[in-house]
């Protein structure tokens, strides 16, 4: 997600994050310095800690859009490569 874009988009409840290539609910925003705060980055930190990456780094998932992206395969999150109902394509193991 460019600067440009970050400033424009209208989060909402329910957003996510992909960050290396790791699907993360949004749960935070810092917008003068355009960090996006994740929850469940670090493994064994609290359920509250946040982890905060700079805009440029993830790529953004609005929340209506969701479903269309992620890979259909139950217990899977991962984009699908199509942006579709593709779960074909998915390079996940579920």
């Amino acid at each position: 997600m460019t600067i440009q874009e970050f400033n424009k988009t209208k989060f909402g409840k329910g957003d996510k994050a992909v960050y290396k290539n790791e699907t993360y609910p949004i749960a935070s925003l810092d917008f003068e310095e355009k960090l996006i705060g994740l929850k469940g980055v670090c493994l064994g930190a609290d359920e509250d800690d946040i982890t905060w990456v700079r805009c440029e780094n993830i790529v953004f998932i609005q929340f209506d859009k969701q479903r269309q992206l992620l890979c259909q395969k139950e217990g899977c999150e991962n984009l699908a490569v199509c942006e579709g109902f593709c779960a074909a394509h998915c390079k996940c193991l579920a």
